[in-house]
């Protein structure tokens, strides 16, 4: 498990940097600017206080200090600090949210939210994912 971001592997989008598309990487990522799309991470996702997602998160961990409206999906933990504005739906094993940050939407921990997480596959050219099966 990964805590913290390691800098030999580390992606940086930087504030003024703004995105469209779905970004994939199996490194580390801290994201100070806009995304608008995906961003699937194998490792620590980091969204600074000016970072802005519309969209969906998905990584391993996930540390939220930033804007997410969309949907977050973590293997391991998502963690909401004091600055964290949240609209959307998470999906993970641990959640932990500090006094001050403001989270509007659905939630699902434990291993029942694994089971969702992991019907959830990368497409073939790995740019974007898709649901493997139907959810009813």
């Amino acid at each position: 498990m990964k805590d913290s971001l390691g800098t030999a592997n580390l992606n940086i989008i930087s504030g003024g940097t703004d995105l469209k598309g779905s970004l994939t990487s199996t490194s580390d990522t801290r994201l100070a600017g806009k995304l608008e799309g995906s961003l699937q991470v194998e490792g620590t996702v980091v969204i600074t206080e000016n970072g802005v997602v519309t969209g969906s998160v998905r990584a391993e961990n996930i540390n939220i200090s930033g804007s997410i409206e969309g949907e977050i999906t973590a293997t391991e933990k998502v963690l909401l600090t004091s600055t964290a504005r949240v609209e959307g739906t998470i999906h993970a094993d641990r959640l932990v949210i500090e006094e001050g940050a403001i989270f509007n939407g659905e939630c699902q921990t434990g291993p029942k939210s694994e089971a969702i997480a992991s019907k959830f596959v990368a497409t073939s050219n790995g740019a974007d994912e898709r649901l493997a099966e139907q959810l009813a």
